[in-house]
């Protein structure tokens, strides 16, 4: 049983265990859950999903070791090719959340009631949000994609969106 008098920072037992665990881990091999179980006696699938997910920040915070899932079996760590495979996945979320929020935020019934910074606010949000569901549409993350590719590095943010509009006026 977790230890309730642990202030926020403090690293679980069961968190150290799957850490120290993982981080033996090669490149592409993989562990199962049933693994991972006995070593935090919990369910990582279950009520230990949050130390596994801990486990994972920590891995990919301190040491740079990413983990993909193998669905109901376990977890891969990946290597250079796996960590940049998973990545559209991220961007895809990234901008359903986006376009969720964007939701949402149509729902407010009456903009004319709200006050001037409340109003504000929500209209500041909402392009946020419009800006992040724009910049990871597929079209969009192809062109800034090529335009590092004729680079070679990454772009800052002014480059891209000088990049995108150089492209819109180029017809592509």
């Amino acid at each position: 049983m977790p230890d309730k008098n642990r202030t926020m920072f403090e690293r679980s037992a069961e968190v150290q265990w799957l850490v120290d665990r993982l981080r033996g881990n090669k490149p592409n091999e993989a562990v199962a859950y049933s693994e991972l179980n006995e070593v935090c006696n919990r369910d990582v699938q279950g009520e230990g999903r949050g130390a596994l997910a801990s486990a994972r920040r920590i891995l990919i915070r301190e040491d740079g070791i990413a983990f993909g899932t193998i669905r109901g079996e376990g977890l891969r760590r990946l290597d250079d090719e796996g960590v940049v495979k998973v990545l559209p996945s991220s961007l895809k979320q990234i901008r359903n959340k986006a376009s969720r929020a964007l939701r949402v935020s149509a729902c407010v019934q009456d903009m004319a009631n709200l006050d001037p910074p409340t109003r504000a606010s929500l209209i500041a949000q909402q392009s946020y949000f419009g800006v992040i569901r724009a910049m990871t549409r597929e079209k969009t993350v192809h062109q800034i994609e090529e335009r590092c590719g004729e680079l070679q590095r990454k772009l800052n943010p002014a480059e891209i969106l000088q990049s995108l509009k150089d492209q819109g006026k180029n017809g592509r």
